[in-house]
């Protein structure tokens, strides 16, 4: 931090008294310099662990940004946020979601038309090889139709 040719001079061109009260200031403000910039780190971290408690839940890690952002939000009282910190975590429901019950099926008694729709030739039989087509799966749909009304007799 010092320039040993710099202090030369000084001690070449100045009294050697004057050179050593002159040395002896400059190591006390430098022991104080230092000093203070301890006393600054150490008031920088109990300020983000007051934040932290203050802020953040145990488990989170919040940078100083983000504290600072919190100290300096103007909508938010430090109430709400004591209230928001104390609040328990939300449940997520443990139960699988229920199945959409969807259409209920038609009642037994009513009549049913069965219509089986077939494949054309041309898409029963395999454009590569040449062989019939195997059935992979089938539809059913169930439809009311409307029929007008039957006079009682």
């Amino acid at each position: 931090m010092q320039d040993p040719e710099l202090v030369n001079q000084l001690k070449e061109r100045l009294p050697g008294a004057l050179f050593e009260k002159l040395n002896d200031s400059l190591s006390i403000d430098r022991d104080r310099l230092k000093f203070a910039e301890y006393k600054v780190r150490v008031l920088e971290e109990r300020l983000r662990l007051v934040r932290i408690e203050k802020y953040g839940s145990g488990s989170e890690k919040l940078s100083d940004a983000q504290l600072e952002l919190l100290e300096m939000e103007p909508g938010v009282s430090s109430a709400e946020v004591q209230a928001e910190s104390e609040r328990g975590q939300l449940k997520l429901p443990l139960k699988a979601a229920k199945k959409h019950p969807g259409r209920q099926e038609l009642p037994a008694h009513l009549p049913r038309i069965e219509k089986i729709i077939a494949c054309t030739p041309e898409q029963c039989v395999c454009g590569n090889c040449g062989k019939e087509n195997s059935v992979i799966g089938y539809e059913k749909s169930e439809q009311l139709e409307v029929q007008p009304a039957v006079p009682l007799s």
